[in-house]
């Protein structure tokens, strides 16, 4: 197909982020046009779809070999990385990764960060460990059990709430210092799955039985079943709360209840192991098969991590769309911040020059 005496009006941008394999290419192209009709030859169409999204592999660093299951990425460009055998990997923006010496060879299973060289880990045996910028320290709760802790979060207080397979809730107040606990609202073979908390008082935790209970600072309340188990849960705020599970569930849950969400196709038999939000309306979600889902502030879109593994977690610092996310088999994936593309009509001056793209020697993008 030749395209002829096509006016370029406005600088045509070709966003590559550096080095990290996302792909944003935002373009006007001419529409495709038989030779024998009648076409206009400034017929110009705009793509209703950007590309997608690609995630760029990092490492995984030499020497690591192991299943990831917790990732957290703070806004002081840390990230910490954990899973089985008390693996712990770090990056730092601008060194390399290092792998920091765990407290036991427990699985890690979550991690939360508020950034500022500061956080937090959970996982099996009871094992709660606090990263003060040098070197993880363990912190257990209280207890002659040894639960798996499959979820970690961790207020501004520096108050630690976790749960998991004890069907008991363990706090760390942050003020006082002192462990305490509580049991789960649910039955006594529930598994806790997930925490997660908005303001000073309000908590969520999800179970196996397909259950929310909301702490409000004095007492449990069930929320709604949802219809499938929950595996993760994000609070944006003290009214909008975000759950991820089987089945391709994804549900928001406002003052007016549950909403669930539309979903690209095929994403319903997949199961979703962790949902994310960045504070300013952007969410990313992960799961089975290599799943990335990006919610844009209005719908839901796939992206590519590059991968079929299964992916078990996924970070962004507030405020910021640099996002990480883990996997089995050693997989880490980083994602860089979108750029805002803006496409102005400024109009075409009558006197520009024709710029003719069939020319041999036009760059090829």
């Amino acid at each position: 197909m030749r395209l002829q005496g096509l006016k370029l009006g406005l600088g045509v941008g070709l966003l590559l982020a550096t080095g990290c394999g996302q792909l944003w290419r935002p373009f006007l192209e001419a529409s495709s046009c038989d030779p024998s009709a009648n076409c206009a030859t400034e017929d110009l169409s705009v793509p209703t779809e950007p590309p997608m999204v690609v995630w760029s592999k990092q490492g995984p660093p030499n020497g690591l070999a192991a299943d990831l299951y917790a990732v957290a990425a703070g806004a002081d460009n840390e990230v910490m990385v954990g899973g089985d055998n008390g693996t712990f990997w770090r990056y730092k923006a601008g060194a390399a990764w290092s792998s920091p010496l765990a407290v036991n060879s427990k699985r890690v299973r979550s991690l939360y960060t508020h950034g500022q060289g500061q956080s937090w880990a959970a996982g099996d045996a009871a094992t709660v460990q606090v990263w003060n910028g040098t070197g993880w320290a363990r912190n257990p709760p209280p207890g002659t059990l040894y639960p798996s802790l499959s979820s970690i979060w961790v207020d501004p207080q520096k108050s630690i709430w976790t749960v998991g397979s004890s069907n008991t809730i363990y706090v760390f107040n942050g003020i006082t210092g002192g462990w305490g606990s509580m049991p789960s609202p649910g039955p006594a073979a529930e598994l806790l799955t997930a925490v997660t908390g908005a303001g000073p008082y309000l908590r969520w935790l999800a179970s196996d039985h397909a259950t929310v209970y909301q702490w409000d600072g004095a007492a449990f309340s069930t929320l709604p079943a949802t219809p499938t188990v929950v595996r993760s849960m994000w609070a944006a705020s003290e009214t909008e709360l975000w759950v991820a599970g089987d089945a391709g569930m994804i549900l928001r849950r406002t003052t007016a209840g549950w909403e669930p969400q539309a979903l690209p196709g095929l994403v319903s038999a997949r199961r979703i192991n962790s949902i994310v939000g960045n504070g300013q309306g952007k969410l990313w979600a992960v799961g089975e098969g290599g799943l990335v889902l990006h919610f844009d502030g209005s719908r839901w879109r796939l992206e590519d991590a590059a991968t079929t593994v299964e992916l078990t977690a996924v970070s962004v610092p507030l405020g910021r769309e640099d996002a990480w996310l883990v996997g089995l088999q050693s997989t880490i994936r980083y994602r860089a911040p979108s750029l805002p593309v803006v496409l102005l009509d400024l109009g075409v001056p009558s006197d520009l020059p024709t710029v003719d793209l069939s020319k041999s020697d036009f760059p090829v993008l």
